[in-house]
């Protein structure tokens, strides 16, 4: 499950002092984390 993932590898213990930084991280885990084998990742801006 993707949301599982984001949430244990960013959200989870996150040491973000702003909401910002962390919005930074959960893009930058999207743009990587494929939800469907084989599929290509897309840039995110």
């Amino acid at each position: 499950m993707l949301w599982l993932s984001l949430h244990e590898t960013i959200t989870r213990n996150h040491q973000c002092r702003y909401m910002w930084q962390l919005l930074i991280k959960v893009k930058q885990f999207m743009a990587v984390a494929s939800p469907f084998p084989g599929s290509q990742a897309v840039a995110v801006l």
